[in-house]
């Protein structure tokens, strides 16, 4: 394992080197090994739209439901990053498409992403001699009791 805890076989996957995945299982390589936050090879794949891949994986075992520590699965990875092709693939393999599955981690990056701007504006003014921006809240009763 590299330092991102991933294998010679979860690299192919990242790759989409289908052949290399054949080889590397043949070669007695865990196909259902795991990255960083317990990431499947077959979320791999299909994040990087190697439709290839995922039907190799598949074919060697690796269940195609499988979901991430965040209960996300593979159709949800090719889904959120627009791969058509790994739509397909994962679809043929029975892995129905589901609108909205990835909604829950869009809203937290949109959050980390506001929380972001607001420290940066924050530095900004810091660093002109002026007043930090304030966070507004809305009026009393906003907050539950």
């Amino acid at each position: 394992r590299n330092k991102a805890n991933a294998t010679a076989l979860l690299t192919a996957c990242v790759h989409g080197q289908s052949q290399c995945i054949q080889l590397l299982a043949a070669a007695g390589a865990d196909v259902h090994a795991r990255a960083v936050k317990e990431t499947p090879g077959l979320h791999l794949a299909a994040a990087g739209n190697h439709a290839q891949a995922i039907d190799a994986l598949i074919r060697l075992g690796v269940d195609p439901f499988a979901t991430t520590l965040l209960g996300r699965n593979a159709m949800d990875w090719a889904y959120y990053s627009n791969e058509t092709d790994a739509i397909v693939e994962l679809a043929k393999h029975g892995v129905p498409v589901q609108d909205g599955g990835m909604l829950p981690a869009l809203e937290i990056n949109k959050w980390a992403n506001e929380k972001r701007a607001r420290a940066a504006a924050k530095q900004a003014a810091l660093a002109q001699g002026k007043q930090a921006p304030v966070r507004v809240f809305p009026p009393d009763g906003w907050f539950p009791r």
